[in-house]
């Protein structure tokens, strides 16, 4: 494992983000405002 950040594009996974997540198997991931529509999306 690298340490490494890696962003989203937007509020949901691109089928390309979410082919290079499932490669790449990040320690974790962090969530910035360009992700977040609201509360409720951000709980889902």
């Amino acid at each position: 494992m690298k340490p490494v950040i890696f962003g989203l594009s937007g509020p949901a996974l691109t089928p390309d983000e979410r082919a290079f997540f499932a490669e790449a198997q990040p320690a974790g991931y962090i969530i910035f405002k360009r992700n977040i529509v609201d509360r409720a999306q951000l709980r889902a």
